[in-house]
């Protein structure tokens, strides 16, 4: 443990925050920068990236079907990624807390991601627009109820569709076999919450607010808020699938 580190608080009434390591002292004692609740039962002390923010950017990838826009696997503490614009591709953003590779062996826990901000980005013909998640793989990855690996805001957020992208995809589905489940062969989603192997929703908490759908009138491919598993204000929620309201004029332009 060393003087810098993130210190991810995992449960207790802290849950979802972090402080930063000022001294070790002991193999078992250190100082931080602010106290923690007494009450506070699990932490991870990890390194990672503290306030990084990814802002204003234009990521294009229209015509392929398997890039991805920005993909944050964890060990991000206060990111944030506001004002980008992302076109095209199997996935504008997806942000995690993936398996970890210490102290032990790789899936034996996993990789916080505290106070990451995701607002006023606008996904345009994305296949999967957002996705936010705490990564689970029952082979692989050791499972651990009542911790918080993932704390989220999102807000302001447009998801958009057009006309000719849903034709193109229409067409592409009518002509293709199905048997390959490739990434082209997905579903439209728009902001995805949660793991489809979780087991505990509160292990990923999210607040949201003004997010928004953008299609052709009476065009609605896909859902465009499904949450699979998390806390969303404070309401666990698991195997949900919701419509987010339209977008006012003028959003995300």
């Amino acid at each position: 443990i060393r003087a810098g580190q993130f210190v991810a608080i995992l449960s207790g009434p802290a849950a979802g925050t972090f402080r930063r390591v000022a001294l070790p002292i002991l193999d078992s004692a250190v100082l931080l920068d602010a106290p923690i609740p007494k009450e506070t039962g699990f932490v991870s002390i990890v390194d990672g990236f503290l306030g990084t923010r990814f802002a204003d950017n234009t990521v294009d990838v229209r015509g392929s079907s398997t890039s991805y826009g920005l993909i944050l696997p964890g060990n991000h503490f206060g990111t944030i990624v506001e004002g980008n614009r992302f076109f095209g591709g199997a996935q504008g953003l997806t942000a995690s807390a993936c398996a970890s590779e210490a102290p032990v062996h790789w899936g034996w826990s996993h990789c916080p991601a505290m106070g990451v901000v995701v607002r006023n980005n606008v996904f345009e013909d994305v296949r999967e627009a957002l996705r936010l998640c705490v990564e689970h793989n029952p082979k692989h990855i050791k499972f651990q109820a009542g911790r918080v690996y993932m704390s989220t805001t999102v807000e302001g957020n447009v998801v958009r569709w057009t006309e000719p992208f849903l034709r193109a995809v229409a067409s592409a589905d009518r002509s293709r076999p199905k048997a390959g489940g490739g990434d082209d062969e997905r579903p439209l989603l728009g902001l995805i919450l949660g793991d489809p192997k979780s087991r505990d929703p509160k292990e990923l908490r999210v607040k949201a607010a003004s997010n928004a759908l953008e299609a052709p009138p009476g065009r609605r491919p896909g859902p465009s808020l499904l949450i699979r598993a998390a806390d969303v204000n404070g309401k666990p929620t698991a195997d949900q699938a919701e419509e987010l309201p339209p977008a006012g004029p003028g959003r995300g332009r």
